[in-house]
């Protein structure tokens, strides 16, 4: 285990948990439209760099690629699902499977990225050094 990035990994987990205890969260002065887009915008971005932090906490699992893309997206989905089950609970918010898809859709592009990066970085020679 990368214990630094796993210190990341809890710190950012306990933000979403933070955040998604605020009760009527929204941006200010943004008609419902655009805050809506915002919001969901931000599920995207903040569950890519959630996946992106599990990715690298578990290092040991590089040489399994499959195993780890898969352990990756599982554990991401799961904490979005329990996310939007917690902001159930909170006055003036909704968990609701929109919030789940536009999680999952940041949880794939992550994962997308890193499969794309790895692909790539395997098809770069090593060039051989004095």
């Amino acid at each position: 285990m990368n214990y630094r990035y796993l210190i990341l990994l809890v710190l950012w987990m306990a933000l979403i948990f933070c955040l998604s205890s605020i009760p009527h969260l929204g941006i200010e002065g943004l008609g419902e439209i655009e805050n809506q887009i915002s919001r969901k915008s931000i599920h995207v971005i903040v569950y890519g760099i959630l996946t992106l932090l599990i990715w690298y906490s578990f290092p040991k699992l590089d040489k399994e690629l499959a195993k780890k893309l898969v352990m990756c997206g599982f554990l991401a989905i799961l904490f979005a699902i329990g996310d939007e089950i917690h902001q159930g609970f909170v006055p003036g918010r909704c968990g609701d499977a929109k919030g789940v898809l536009f999680d999952t859709i940041g949880i794939f592009w992550a994962l997308i990225w890193l499969r794309f990066r790895i692909s790539r970085s395997a098809k770069i020679p090593k060039t051989a050094t004095k």
